[in-house]
Parts: C-alpha cells; sequence; structure tokens
C-alpha cells in the first residue's frame, strides 16, 4: 500500500484498538507517515528506536522496597496525556526485546507499568529481504499485530508461523466467541470452514482482531483486504472478503424476529450460517421465542447450533419457555 492508505490503515487499527505493524523498505516514509498522522489528531508522538532498546528502557529497574522488589516505570513508556507509541525498526530489535513487546502489544502493559488508555501503540520495521540486518518476528509476535505492506508486497509468514493446530472450533465459537460479541460473520465462517480457526496467520487471536476491524471500518473502504490479508493472510482473507460480501444478502434480523414463521429462509448453506450468527449475535431476551420458532424451519444440525449459541451468549436464555419447549421436544438430539 502506498504511504496513504498506510496513514488510513494504522488509524483504523488505532480505533480499533489493535497493532499495526508496518514492513518495508527503508527510506519509503513508514516513520514520517506516523508523525503526519499524529500531527493532524494533535496527539504527541514517541518514538522508540528498536535496535537502540535494551530492556532496562522497557522493564525498568529493579529495586528493593521494603521486603518487595519492584520495577522502576521507565522514561519510554508514558504515563500521561495521549498520543502514538511508535516502536521503530522492530526487526531490528534483539530477540529478548521482540519477547519483551509481547506483552506491550497485547495487553499495553510491561513488568507492571501500564500504558495509559490514551496511547496506541504502532510498529514498523525493514524486511529479512531489505538488507537491513533484519529479522523475522516469533510466531507469537506475529499474531499479535495487523501486518501492513508499505510501498512493497507483505512477508511470507507461512514459514515462521505452525501450520496448524487441534483447536476445537465449537468450543472457541460458544466459550468465547458468541459470549464476546465476536461478528457474526467471523463466527459464521469458522462455523462453516473450521480449518481456518487455526491456519498459519488466521488464529483465534486474529480473527478477534478481525472482528474489531470491521466494527470500526466500512467493508467497501480500499484498505479492507489489506488489513484483512495483514490479519489472518492473504489467501484467507481473499476468502473471507468473498463470503462477508454473500453474508450482507441475509434479512435483517428485525424482520425475522417480526415475523419468524414468514420471514425469507435462505437456501445455501453458508449463507444460512450467515444468518443464523448474525441472529445470534443480535437476539435479547424478547427475541428468543421468535428465534426459537425461525430455528424449527432449519435442520436440525442448525437448529441445535442455533439454540446453543443463543445459550452461550446468556445462559439465562435457556429459562424462556420457548427454549425449554425446544430442549424438551429435542432430548434426543442435544448432546
Amino acid at each position: 500500500m502506498n504511504i496513504d492508505k498506510y496513514k488510513k490503515a494504522i488509524a483504523v487499527c488505532i480505533k480499533a484498538g489493535l497493532v499495526p505493524m508496518g514492513w518495508g523498505p527503508p527510506g519509503v516514509g513508514k516513520t514520517a507517515a506516523h508523525k503526519e498522522l499524529a500531527e493532524a489528531a494533535s496527539l504527541d508522538l514517541k518514538v522508540l528506536t528498536g535496535n537502540l532498546l535494551t530492556l532496562d528502557d522497557l522493564t525498568g529497574i529493579p529495586y528493593r522496597d521494603g521486603a518487595s522488589m519492584v520495577w522502576s516505570r521507565p522514561e519510554a513508556l508514558p504515563s500521561d496525556g495521549s498520543g502514538i507509541l511508535f516502536v521503530d525498526e522492530v526487526s531490528d530489535c534483539m530477540q529478548s526485546i521482540k519477547k519483551c513487546l509481547y506483552s506491550l502489544i497485547l495487553e499495553h502493559e510491561v513488568k507492571g507499568h501500564v500504558l495509559p488508555d490514551t496511547w496506541a501503540v504502532s510498529c514498523a520495521g525493514n524486511r529479512p529481504q531489505d538488507l537491513t540486518g533484519s529479522g523475522m518476528f516469533p510466531a507469537a509476535l506475529i499474531t499479535r499485530c495487523v501486518h501492513l505492506g508499505v510501498c512493497c508486497d507483505l512477508p511470507d509468514f507461512t514459514s515462521y508461523l505452525p501450520e496448524s493446530a487441534d483447536v476445537d472450533f465449537d468450543q472457541w465459537i460458544k466459550a468465547y466467541a458468541v459470549p464476546a460479541g465476536v461478528l457474526p460473520e467471523v463466527v459464521a465462517f469458522i462455523k462453516q470452514w473450521p480449518q481456518y480457526l487455526y491456519s498459519y496467520q488466521a488464529v483465534p487471536r486474529t480473527w478477534e482482531m478481525v472482528s474489531k476491524l470491521l466494527k470500526v471500518v466500512d467493508f467497501n473502504e480500499a484498505i479492507v483486504q489489506d488489513l484483512l490479508a495483514g490479519t489472518v493472510g492473504p489467501a484467507v482473507g481473499i476468502q473471507f472478503a468473498g463470503f462477508y460480501r454473500l453474508a450482507s444478502q441475509i434479512p435483517a434480523p428485525q424482520v425475522i424476529f417480526t415475523d419468524p414463521a414468514g420471514a425469507p429462509l435462505p437456501s445455501d448453506l453458508s449463507v444460512l450460517h450467515a444468518l443464523v450468527s448474525s441472529l445470534v449475535y443480535h437476539a435479547r431476551r424478547e427475541h428468543v421465542g421468535a428465534c426459537v420458532q425461525y430455528a424449527g424451519r432449519l435442520s436440525r444440525e442448525l437448529q441445535v447450533w442455533f439454540v446453543e449459541a443463543l445459550k452461550a451468549k446468556d445462559p439465562s436464555y435457556a429459562t424462556v419457555e420457548a427454549m425449554v419447549t425446544w430442549y424438551n421436544n429435542n432430548k434426543s438430539i442435544v448432546t
């Protein structure tokens, strides 16, 4: 992406509470883009040069306070005001610094030093092929960032990330994604293609990041495909984008809440998964009866998924009369 798109992408990531990582050759304007963005938004900009950082710069120096050992707050971490903490040359950092960035990026905290909510974190660096001495990220750091190719293509992360893992997609959906409010399109995509819950960059953490991004940016924005590629990988990002466009065809939830017996019933299984996920996402207690009635028009498999997802969203929904009746009538198919 060019510098203008890069600045827009940084702003979207910050709005979503995520950390962008700009990859590109030296001298193309990655640092200048942050300065321009901060100036336009009247924010402070604090720049940390990664290849000059030591552990003390991020953790502080330990000292004894009575019977306890505590860490002094380092000057590198702002404690007040608002702005962007820009860690430049991250790919040139010592390995120990990269690992120290795990908690700074994910929790905005290092060794008990919490970054104020009014500060965002952004990173940038050169690619290994740029011959600047840069190295690739550890796998755990790759999946903590939204990766953006600045005036270049993104690095290929498939050599640095595990190809697969034995992740229970149904458990993730019911125990985490639905209660956490992950977008229905993401939930439906994983329900339809569970192999992408853990496939290189596409992991539970990065799917939640996709959900956060799509809550703050219009899907039709030109940078969306770059954001998806930088979060779950180019191939999966393209497939998800196609599914998202298909899912946009589903009836509005309010249509079904109002007339569950007469509302449209899509025939495409992918669209049905998206529709059910959307209904679960938007449903409130007063909609449960209509949801159960609409579920009665679906296949048994989708009926079970529908009511179980409703219960996962809010266990109290199981006490609604329509849910109690459904469970009593379907004891043989509910595990």
